[in-house]
C-alpha cells in the first residue's frame, strides 16, 4: 500500500501537484525476520517486509498537518490497531476536507485576443480567479484547435503552436512559423490549479480564442520581394516581378491573392482577378495564384497601365485560402 503511493507521487509532481511527503530522516519500520516469525505464530505486527514503511500512528499528510497549507496530494498513515479502519477516519476526514470543500479556481469565460501583426514573442495573460488552496499555479493547455480542424502532423493544433507558462499563466507564441496560414483563429482549452484542486471543466467555458490577422504579409507569415519596373513599348504597360515566400512550416492554401492597396491614382493593374470587398480597404485590385508549400516561393509577373508614365507605388497585402476577398 505504501509503495502504491510512492510510485504514484512522481506523476503528481510532474503535473504540478505535491505528491507524497515523507520528511528526510524518517525512520522506517524494518526486520523481516520478526515479520516471518510473528506471522507464522499468529502474533501482532512484530516486523516488516524489506524496506518497511514510515512509522505507525503518524500522519504523513504534509508539513502543516491534514488539510493544511502544502498538504500532500498522496497521504499516508498506518495505525497499530490491526485490521480496522476506525483509527484512520479522523485524519482522513481532515485531509479529505480540502478536496470535498471544492473551492476550485475558475478561468474567466469568453476570453480572446488578436495576435499582434508580425509578433513572435506575444505575451498575453490568462485571467482566472483563485480557489481555496492558495495562489494560482500549474497552468496547462489541455486542448487546442484551429477553426475546429487539426492537421495529421499536429502542427495545426494549438497545443503545439502556443505555449502557456505554468507559473505565470502567460500565453506565448514561441515560433510563428508553426501557425496555419489558413487559420483565422485558434481556440485553446485551459486549466489551472491552486495546489489543491484544478479548475473545473464541467459546464464552464475554459477556452481562450486567439484571432489571427488575415493579411499574411502584415502578419509576418510570408515575405515579399519586388523587382524594379520594366516598360514594354509594344504593350505600353509596365511589368514587375513580385516573389512571395512562405515562411511557415505549413502549406498556404490557394488561391493566394496579392493585393495592391493604395495603388497610385494614375495606375491600374492589367487583367486583375478582382477587387477587395470584404477585406478592407475595399476596392483594391488583386491577382491570384495557387497554393504554396512550406518554405517555398511563387513569383507573380504583374502588369500595370499608367498613361502618365509616372512612378507606380502601392502597399502589398497577401490573402489566402477561403478568406473572403
Amino acid at each position: 500500500m505504501y509503495l502504491a503511493g510512492t510510485m504514484a507521487s512522481p506523476v503528481w509532481t510532474l503535473l504540478g501537484w505535491t505528491g507524497q511527503i515523507i520528511p528526510a530522516g524518517t525512520v522506517f519500520t524494518q526486520n523481516p525476520a520478526i515479520w516471518i516469525s510473528s506471522e507464522s505464530s499468529g502474533g501482532p505486527n512484530g516486523g516488516e517486509s524489506i524496506g518497511g514503511t514510515p512509522p505507525f500512528n503518524v500522519a504523513f499528510t504534509g508539513p502543516n498537518g491534514p488539510g493544511g497549507a502544502g498538504s500532500a496530494t498522496v497521504a499516508w498513515r498506518r495505525h497499530s490497531a490491526g485490521h480496522t479502519d476506525t483509527p484512520e477516519w479522523p485524519v482522513f476526514a481532515q485531509w479529505a476536507a480540502q478536496y470535498l470543500w471544492d473551492r476550485r479556481p475558475v478561468i474567466a469565460p469568453g476570453q480572446s485576443f488578436t495576435l499582434p501583426a508580425g509578433a513572435t514573442g506575444v505575451n498575453w495573460h490568462v485571467n482566472a480567479t483563485a480557489g481555496g488552496g492558495g495562489p494560482l499555479q500549474n497552468w496547462q493547455i489541455t486542448g487546442g484547435w484551429n477553426n475546429g480542424l487539426t492537421n495529421s502532423n499536429g502542427s495545426y493544433n494549438g497545443v503545439y503552436t502556443f505555449a502557456l507558462n505554468p507559473t505565470s499563466g502567460m500565453i506565448t507564441l514561441p515560433n510563428k512559423a508553426m501557425l496555419d496560414p489558413s487559420a483565422t483563429s485558434y481556440t485553446l482549452s485551459l486549466m489551472v490549479g491552486d495546489s489543491l484542486l484544478p479548475s473545473t471543466t464541467e459546464g464552464v467555458d475554459t477556452t481562450l480564442t486567439i484571432n489571427i490577422p488575415t493579411d499574411l504579409y502584415y502578419d509576418g507569415l510570408v515575405s515579399i520581394a519586388k523587382s524594379g519596373f520594366a516598360y514594354n513599348f509594344t504593350t505600353k504597360r509596365f511589368s514587375q516581378q513580385v516573389t512571395i515566400t512562405n515562411l511557415t512550416q505549413n502549406v498556404i492554401p490557394g488561391p493566394i491573392a496579392l493585393v495592391f492597396d493604395g495603388l497610385s491614382s494614375d495606375a491600374t493593374v492589367y487583367n486583375p482577378a478582382g477587387a477587395t470587398l470584404h477585406q478592407l480597404p475595399a476596392g483594391s485590385p488583386f491577382v491570384n495564384t495557387t497554393g504554396l508549400a512550406a518554405n517555398q516561393s511563387v513569383t507573380f509577373t504583374v502588369q500595370f497601365s499608367d498613361s502618365t508614365m509616372g512612378a507606380i507605388s502601392y502597399t502589398p497585402r497577401v490573402l489566402a485560402g477561403s478568406v473572403s476577398r
